[in-house]
């Protein structure tokens, strides 16, 4: 068996890192953000949205508007991260 001690600060010098590289942006692609659909997907959970734009499909952009903080206990981690979604 092996231990590692990594201190906060080292891993959070790497998300501040990844951050500023702009490792933390997402573009996701499903079909759940059709708007119309025979099952389920985001136009039967929003009626008003596949009216206003049948038959299209929706993507969504997930990002870090600033770099992700961690605080570690014994036994966790704890990430805080301040993101935006945005739908289009």
């Amino acid at each position: 068996m092996i231990t590692i001690f990594v201190e906060e600060v080292t891993i959070q010098k790497l998300l501040n890192a990844a951050h500023n590289a702009s490792l933390f942006i997402n573009t996701v692609e499903s079909p759940f953000l059709q708007t119309q659909c025979d099952v389920l997907c985001i136009g039967t959970l929003m009626p008003e949205l596949s009216e206003a734009m049948p038959n299209s499909s929706l993507v969504a952009q997930v990002s870090a508007l600033t770099a992700p903080l961690i605080s570690l206990y014994e036994g966790q981690a704890v990430v805080f991260v301040n993101a935006s979604l945005n739908v289009g």
